[in-house]
């Protein structure tokens, strides 16, 4: 999309409560965050063996596209016996690649890597666990990074395509059960995951988490 994070906030609260998706691929990764609306969504689950659609079941809770990015970065947010020290790093990347636009107003690039080294270091340095971690400590890695950061690669952005054309088609239908949330891909495992950033529990719609 290239969007960033205040454009896109003020693009979905334009909408008016109606469903909105943001999906960036970056490098060989991608991410997508999806913001259901105001209204709980109301789905049915198709019996894989019979056909029969399920009773009317509602999604647990919906949350605003600006709340999102308002979770602390370092907020543990996929499965405990995945992610057991910090987020997934697709998530940290994308979350990086955004803060980097939201300071500079610019996307990362060959001719400004050695700022971006500069301004991710500082931004993650906030948080102690991540500013550990070796991805953010090695200033070459970044610099490769800002340099391939914004390239879409044409076999992430198919399968992430893919996956969002399916989720929009479960919204539209309401015929299974939707993504929620955020979705990541990770182009060098070929995995696609369904994480829950969890927002000040004020600020979701539907049912608040528990």
């Amino acid at each position: 999309s290239r969007l960033g994070m205040t454009e896109a906030a003020q693009l979905a609260s334009k909408m008016k409560g109606k469903k909105f998706y943001l999906v960036d691929c970056f490098g060989w990764n991608g991410a997508c965050v999806l913001d259901l609306g105001t209204e709980p969504h109301q789905f049915r689950i198709e019996a894989s063996k019979t056909k029969k659609l399920s009773e009317l079941q509602t999604v647990e809770t919906q949350v605003p596209l600006g709340s999102i990015w308002k979770v602390p970065l370092d907020q543990k947010v996929g499965k405990a016996r995945v992610d057991k020290k910090h987020p997934p790093l697709v998530w940290l990347q994308y979350r990086c690649l955004l803060e980097y636009h939201h300071q500079t107003n610019e996307w990362p690039s060959s001719d400004k890597a050695d700022h971006f080294v500069e301004v991710i270091q500082k931004y993650v340095a906030q948080y102690e666990s991540l500013a550990k971690l070796p991805f953010f400590q090695e200033p070459d890695t970044l610099r490769q990074w800002a340099i391939t950061a914004t390239a879409q690669m044409p076999p992430v952005c198919a399968v992430l395509g893919g996956v969002l054309g399916n989720e929009v088609i479960k919204a539209i239908s309401g015929k299974g059960e939707p993504a929620n949330n955020t979705l990541i891909l990770d182009g060098f495992d070929g995995k696609c995951r369904n994480l829950f950033i969890a927002p000040p529990k004020e600020e979701t719609s539907g049912k608040t988490e528990q």
